[in-house]
């Protein structure tokens, strides 16, 4: 690692990286879209995807609450680090972390499989036996993936450390398609069982994709174990608070899951669906950005070069709202066709769409602060800080908890949905004014201007879309699918480029580079046809 790289250097490094992520997660998010299509066309919001949901919540809860985002967090700044100092020691503090957490998820996966039913019958008490019985079933094929993702999730942290971003961005894509497997193939006689099974093979692709890409980076890892060595002594240091903090969302959907057992069968279908829906602008652009830029807010903070630390903070912020805002106007405008659109099926109810919609529409208000969270939380743990995420966290689990279940007393699931939202917003407005007083000011002036051009901007956009989509409901049959999505699609189109239009206009700095960057990629892409061409004229 060069210490010397520039501020601007290290921007357009986060530029391409994210682009990358941003394209591959693209295609890993629409897989996802379709995964979920397929899963409530063919099964409804039932007792059956309720199952799985929950079946899959266990491992999940487990992966997230031990490694994604806790373990990995306290590991990058300290490997960063020593990364720039002693590639020697980096390696063998890569391995120690890499034998100890990998052994200890699979002991941990081991009692959970013995004890899946109690443990089952303990968090889903409102299921009925029957319920229980095939949540169970499910929960056990699905134990180990979080063992294979945990060796994976570290693969690819060694491979971002080294500016190796495509294993991460292919990765989620193979996982999809075990899924799709799963659902497409194993279903057939195997029933909703046969989608856990899809989920296990998903994860060992995933696992062994980044495993092998690993020979790419001349970084060897070894089965060793030294727990006396001062890196993992300042690692415990920096996981275990670390521990009791989620990034609000999750922590909103978690509790969302728990609490809606209480409603309606479907109830924690819906949440999942609405929350996987709002989720991918998140994936694309909000986790592509945070992704790329979190490796550099540790080496720079690790560097003590303060002014390209809140740099890299402030224009990865900007970049991100400049995509999420416009898209969560425009996915709360039309709400309705993008649930019919995305999870239309025989055995997925109109009933099932209002709900799923509604759910959606309050979940995509807050938006924007779903998005920075990450990065607010990421910055924190590169300062070497896990203390006040670990506040944040608790305090807005407490208060999803109180809204949840006062809220879906009134408005059913469509409430939990609301609990999630204001949760968001009070936790990002906490990481905000607390990470403001840690790190110094962070050019606020240039920051609000921004953000209000691209409010303005967004609006314009949505009130284009919004007519679009009723202009053009008259020439289309809207009770099929294709004239649905032409409907859609027209209004989407309409509203993103009279966004762009209003962004220039405004002189948004981040349209003219989104057209640049677009331009270069586009030219990229007909390469080969223009070679293909000249090739023939001659």
């Amino acid at each position: 690692m060069n210490a010397a790289i520039s501020g601007e250097t290290r921007m357009k490094n986060i530029a391409k990286a994210s682009a990358l992520l941003a394209v591959f997660t693209l295609l890993s998010r629409l897989l996802g879209l379709v995964r979920d299509r397929i899963l409530a066309g063919n099964f409804g919001a039932g007792v059956e995807l309720d199952s799985y949901t929950a079946a899959f919540s266990i491992p999940d809860f487990l992966f997230n609450l031990l490694i994604f985002g806790t373990l990995t967090a306290a590991f990058v700044p300290i490997f960063s680090r020593d990364l720039v100092q002693d590639r020697e020691k980096a390696a063998n503090f890569a391995s120690v972390v890499y034998t100890v957490s990998v052994s200890a998820i699979f002991l941990l996966a081991v009692i959970l499989f013995i004890l899946a039913p109690q443990l089952v019958g303990l968090v889903f008490s409102r299921f009925s036996p029957e319920k229980q019985a095939l949540t169970a079933q499910m929960a056990r094929i699905m134990m180990f993936s979080p063992v294979l993702f945990t060796a994976s999730n570290l693969a690819a942290l060694l491979l971002q450390a080294h500016n190796r971003f495509l294993p991460t961005a292919i990765s989620p894509i193979l996982y999809n398609l075990g899924i799709i497997a799963g659902a497409v193939w194993f279903s057939g006689s195997l029933g909703i069982v046969g989608v856990a099974y899809g989920a296990l093979l998903g994860a060992i692709l995933h696992t062994l994709f980044n495993l092998i890409s690993l020979k790419t980076i001349a970084l060897r890892l070894r089965f060793v174990l030294a727990f006396g060595m001062a890196e993992m002594k300042e690692l415990w240091r920096l996981y275990l608070p670390r521990l009791f903090a989620f990034d609000t969302f999750y922590i909103g959907l978690v509790v969302s899951l728990l609490v809606s057992q209480r409603l309606a069968d479907g109830s924690l279908t819906i949440i999942k669906l609405a929350s996987n829906a709002q989720a991918v602008p998140i994936g694309i652009f909000a986790l592509s950005f945070v992704v790329a830029a979190f490796p550099n807010l540790s080496q720079t903070w690790a560097l003590a070069h303060r002014d390209d630390f809140k740099r890299i903070l402030v224009l990865t912020a900007t970049q991100i709202l400049f995509f999420v805002v416009p898209l969560s106007l425009l996915m709360f405008i039309m709400r309705a066709q993008i649930v019919r659109l995305l999870f239309g099926g025989p055995r997925f109810t109109w009933e099932d769409t209002y709900l799923t919609a509604q759910t959606l529409g309050v979940m995509v208000l807050s938006l924007f602060a779903q998005s920075l969270i990450p990065l607010l939380a990421k910055s924190f743990y590169a300062t070497y800080n896990t203390k006040i995420p670990v506040f944040v966290s608790l305090f807005t689990a407490g208060l999803n908890v109180i809204l949840a279940f006062v809220l879906s007393d009134y408005f059913g699931v469509v409430g939990i949905g609301l609990a999630m939202s204001a949760a968001s917003l009070v936790g990002f407005v906490l990481l905000f004014v607390l990470l403001r007083r840690r790190v110094g000011r962070l050019n606020g002036w240039l920051v609000a201007e921004r953000v209000l051009k691209i409010l303005i901007a967004s609006i314009v956009a949505a009130t284009a879309a919004f007519a679009a989509l009723y202009a053009v409901a008259p020439l289309l049959n809207t009770h099929t699918f294709f004239g649905l999505l032409l409907q859609t699609a027209a209004a989407a189109a309409v509203g993103l480029i009279l966004y762009l239009i209003a962004g220039l206009l405004l002189n948004l700095a981040e349209t003219r580079s989104f057209l640049s960057h677009g331009r270069a990629w586009l030219l990229r892409l007909l390469r080969p046809l223009n070679a293909l061409v000249s090739y023939a004229e001659r």
